[in-house]
This record gives C-alpha cells, sequence and structure tokens, in this order.
C-alpha cells in the first residue's frame, strides 16, 4: 500500500475489525435459542400444495450495542471513500475543499447542456481517477442500482446519521412435504452460524411426521430507502466493495 492510502487503509481494518465484533454478537443471538417460529399448515385439497396461516416470527430484541458497532462500521468504510477522494485530489496537484467527497450516484450527472457527465469530484483528479470513480457508480448497475454495494453503503450511512438502522429477526419460507394433515407448529433451533439460525419444524400433534426447516437471520428493515435484506451478508458486500475499490485505485491512480 503506498504511504498516503496506509491510513485509509487502517481504517478500514478498523471496519473489518468491527465487522468480526458484528459476526461475533450474531451467532450469540442465534445461540440464545429464542427466534420461534409458529403458524398453522393448511394444505389445499390436492394436497400437492399448501399454505401457511396465521405466521409468527418471535425473536428477541436486536441489542443496541449491535446498532452502534453496525453504525461505526458504516462510518469508517464511508469516511473511507472520501478520504481517497481527498488523496486523490492530491495526486492531481490539486487543491481539496470542505466539499471534497468520494461521489456515489443512483444517476449520473448533466452539465449546463443536459448532456451525461462522470461524478465529480471537488479540487479536480486525474483522468484515471475519474474513468475509476466513475465505473464504480451504481448506476452503472441500471434498474439494479438499489443492490450496488456502494449506494447500500451510502444510504444505509445516511440512516445512521440520524438513528439506528433498523435491524430485526425475519425467516426464510418453509417447504414442507406433499400429503400432510392440517397442523400446528412451532419450531427448534437446530443449529446456528454467523449467517442465521436453522430452526426445525415441531408440529404441536405428534402424529404428524415432518422434517421441515427455516432460518431466521437478522435483517435490515428500511422499506422507506427499499432495502430489505441480511444485515450481515449486507455489511460483508460492502465492506469487500470498498476494499477493492481502495486497491484499484492504488493500482490505477497512484
Amino acid at each position: 500500500m503506498v504511504k498516503k492510502l496506509t491510513a485509509i487503509d487502517d481504517r478500514i481494518g478498523r471496519a473489518e475489525e468491527h465487522l468480526e465484533v458484528i459476526q461475533g454478537r450474531l451467532l450469540d443471538y442465534y445461540r440464545a435459542d429464542k427466534c420461534v417460529v409458529t403458524g398453522e399448515y393448511k394444505p389445499e385439497a390436492d394436497g400437492l400444495y399448501g399454505t401457511v396461516e396465521d405466521g409468527v416470527v418471535d425473536t428477541p430484541p436486536i441489542d443496541p450495542r449491535l446498532n452502534t458497532i453496525t453504525g461505526e462500521f458504516l462510518h469508517d468504510l464511508r469516511s473511507s471513500l472520501d478520504h481517497l477522494a481527498w488523496q486523490l485530489v492530491l495526486h492531481a496537484q490539486g487543491k481539496p475543499t470542505r466539499k471534497t467527497s468520494f461521489p456515489i450516484r443512483a444517476v449520473p450527472s448533466a452539465n449546463e447542456k443536459g448532456e451525461w457527465v462522470g461524478p465529480d469530484v471537488a479540487g479536480g483528479i486525474s483522468n484515471d481517477a475519474e474513468a475509476l470513480i466513475g465505473a464504480a457508480q451504481p448506476y452503472q448497475r441500471g434498474s439494479a442500482c438499489s443492490e450496488h454495494p456502494l449506494w447500500l453503503l451510502h444510504q444505509l450511512w445516511n440512516i445512521d446519521k440520524h438513528r439506528y438502522v433498523i435491524a430485526q429477526g425475519s425467516h426464510t419460507a418453509i417447504t414442507f412435504p406433499v400429503w400432510l394433515p392440517r397442523f400446528r407448529f412451532s419450531t427448534r433451533l437446530e443449529s446456528a452460524t454467523k449467517d442465521g439460525a436453522r430452526l426445525r419444524v415441531i408440529p404441536d400433534d405428534p402424529a404428524v411426521n415432518v422434517e421441515a426447516y427455516t432460518t431466521v437471520q437478522v435483517a435490515i428493515h428500511e422499506p422507506e430507502y427499499g432495502i430489505e435484506r441480511p444485515l450481515l451478508r449486507t455489511l460483508e458486500e460492502t465492506q469487500q466493495a470498498v476494499r477493492n475499490l481502495v486497491e484499484d485505485a492504488e493500482a490505477r491512480c497512484f
């Protein structure tokens, strides 16, 4: 790592330390065996399909410290990009200003003529840096830009500046075998990893013999921002995206 990027590398490293703590806290959350899914399985007339009625996901509230550490993780990554923009301006013999930051855009910018242009960085950067930043923009994914790791990072970072990012337990659908009678069920912890708790379906009626499972994960719940996805996977994707971007900048722009 070139010397002028070592501080950025250290900040990304600090984010990775936060990520390890988050992984550990999530594992403890899942291992606590307090996540339960209940409901009633109702088969269709043909017996080949069925639905779950009155489904309830009972999960303990998220520890505020997990939210705090997540916010620190987001800040370290987002500020790493702004620090990178600052160094790119200095490397181009420019003068950074209070407005110098790393742009993250869902749509391209336009000039006074209405022509699409690449993202601008206050203070000026090299052509190589412009190409790098332009290629990294979420709008490059078109309609899928909302799933771009940098866009997720930017949105979550903005949320965390004002309040905690909403994270809560959610579960995957349960696939039941065919030809089952109607029965109520709850769940029991089968196994746990940092990625979630695997729960086994337990019928209330012991005469019902069924092998079915569901998974509970802590997920981000920000429907206003269009973000409904697993917390850990989202954080891991944003961390890797920032790490890759800084490494590409080192190779191409310094």
